[in-house]
């Protein structure tokens, strides 16, 4: 309806004009032409104003069709395209918030131990979890052994695994990670001033990097871990995999 009352309002305007031209031509022609002359002199001007009016009229009409055929294949395809885009945009925007995070207080002069145990600090405290371990794989022995850990309080040393060696061995083997929502009995034990407590929830990361399982993050929460945390993990290591590779269990 709108569009009518656009072609109408455009057609009222070249015809205003074609009028104006006629009663222009009309007085030019009266002045200068024989009355003998005057009827033919008008019918043949009059006729190439008109047409040049109605072509003109015409491709205005056109224009203004690819415009409007324009807009609507742009709302379309924003309209489809938006979703999928702030998705976009709002993962890699976590992402990047993530890896800020996670590289807190790392610089090129951190020792290469201090970085696994900042790393395991600032992702303990991005998930708000309570307890951490980070293993790396260690060649001489071909176990994995803990190079940090974060509120591990028990008196022995995290014990050191192989692949398909318990839930981390499983997880290795896998190349998968693993959550857990109710946690083994006796698994963890969180030490604090309000005594004992057990986490609820277990979350066990492999970190592979060129197709091998070269660390393990695991980490325990009373409360649930983000459910993007293992796919902004992934992003995270392979983007870092130059800072990653370098720590060594020392």
């Amino acid at each position: 309806m709108q569009t009518f009352n656009k072609n109408k309002k455009l057609f009222a305007f070249y015809i205003a004009i074609l009028l104006i031209l006629w009663i222009i031509q009309f007085v030019i022609l009266i002045k200068n032409y024989t009355f003998s002359k005057l009827p033919v002199s008008i019918s043949l001007v009059f006729l190439i104003t008109l047409v040049i009016i109605y072509l003109l009229y015409q491709a205005h009409l056109q224009i203004i069709s690819k415009i409007n055929n324009s807009d609507k294949n742009n709302t379309f395809v924003a309209s489809k395209t938006t979703p999928d885009d702030e998705t976009q945009i709002n993962s890699t925007s976590e992402n990047l918030l993530l890896e800020k995070e996670l590289l807190n207080g790392i610089t090129k002069k951190t020792p290469q131990k201090k970085i696994a145990e900042k790393l395991l600090s600032n992702l303990i405290k991005n998930q708000q979890a309570e307890i951490g371990i980070f293993y790396i794989y260690h060649k001489k022995t071909k176990t994995y052994q803990a190079i940090s850990s974060y509120a591990y309080l028990m008196e022995d040393k995290p014990p050191s695994f192989k692949e398909g060696e318990g839930l981390p061995g499983q997880v290795i083997k896998n190349k998968k990670a693993l959550r857990i929502s109710d946690v083994p009995e006796n698994y963890f034990n969180i030490i604090s001033g309000l005594g004992k407590a057990k986490p609820k929830n277990l979350l066990i990361y492999p970190i592979v990097l060129n197709k091998t399982v070269w660390g393990v993050i695991e980490m325990a929460s009373f409360t649930d871990f983000s459910l993007t945390l293992e796919e902004e993990l992934t992003k995270f290591f392979e983007a870092n995999s130059d800072k990653i590779l370098n720590i060594e269990d020392n």
